[in-house]
């Protein structure tokens, strides 16, 4: 069994850190789904609208 070197919260800190990767992550959560057929998001399609939002 591998075990990571760092842990799982430092490497979130890491990819946040690197680039746009914040500024993408946080406009998921400005994300309005487009009409059914219309695929210009990577979120557009079936399996993402299928997840159930916990609030």
């Amino acid at each position: 069994m591998a075990v990571p070197v760092a842990p799982l919260s430092n490497l979130l800190v890491d990819f946040l850190n690197q680039g746009e990767n914040e500024t993408i992550c946080e406009q998921s959560l400005d994300y309005q789904p487009q009409p059914p057929g219309q695929y210009i998001h990577m979120l557009d399609g079936r399996v993402p609208r299928s997840v159930r939002d916990m609030n």
